[in-house]
């Protein structure tokens, strides 16, 4: 905010120096004073708007970093999981995994992306997640091994009645997974055009 209140200043006082000078200009009647000013307020101004570039080509840079960070977690196992694979009967226990993943360090990261287009579409994709989690682990529970299901240990019988709750629950929990997959890719796809001046490379995957 200061930056930008500088920035005013340095060009209201070009305007101040016009005026002060005679407006309409005329060259010949300018005396030295309006003239040291102007001079005066417009290296100020451009001075800074350079110093300005160096900073968005660090914000850029930072940003492009903590998107590799994210891009571990929803690794292309993690993004298949979400985009091709539906829930059913069982499902493998680290499958999501990623998302879990995200979500603590989401929990703990120190800093925000200074885009606030990607910051928007980040903190919408882990709310997504959060929720998502949280029904599917409402809903299966590990068997023991690698798998987790949503039928009773047991003998696995359920009523009709709760078989389709399940089926409800299951149907709403790959809505939201093909949710998740479009947000992601959504966030992709902002970021090559955010983050297109960064100086980082950015781990992309097909």
């Amino acid at each position: 905010m200061s930056r930008t209140l500088i920035k005013v200043g340095a060009v209201l006082a070009l305007l101040g120096s016009v005026l002060w000078g005679q407006f309409p200009i005329d060259l010949n009647d300018i005396g030295p004073g309006p003239l040291i000013m102007f001079i005066a307020s417009f290296i100020t101004w451009i001075s800074l708007e350079l110093s300005e570039v160096p900073l968005s080509n660090k914000n850029s840079n930072e940003d492009a970093i903590k998107l590799n960070a994210i891009l571990k977690f929803i690794d292309k196992n993690t993004y298949y999981n979400i985009s091709k694979c539906y829930l059913e009967t069982t499902i493998g226990i680290y499958d999501y995994k990623g998302l879990e993943e995200l979500l603590d360090y989401r929990n703990t990261e120190l800093n925000k992306f200074h885009d606030k287009i990607l910051e928007k579409y980040y903190s919408d994709f882990c709310a997504k997640a959060k929720i998502f989690l949280a029904g599917v682990w409402t809903l299966y529970t590990s068997d023991g091994g690698n798998t987790a299901t949503w039928r009773p240990i047991g003998n696995g019988y359920v009523s009709d009645a709760r078989y389709q709750e399940v089926r409800n629950e299951i149907s709403r929990l790959n809505d939201l997974a093909d949710k998740l997959a479009t947000d992601f890719a959504e966030l992709i796809k902002k970021s090559q055009i955010q983050l297109k001046d960064s100086n980082v490379a950015i781990n992309y995957y097909e």
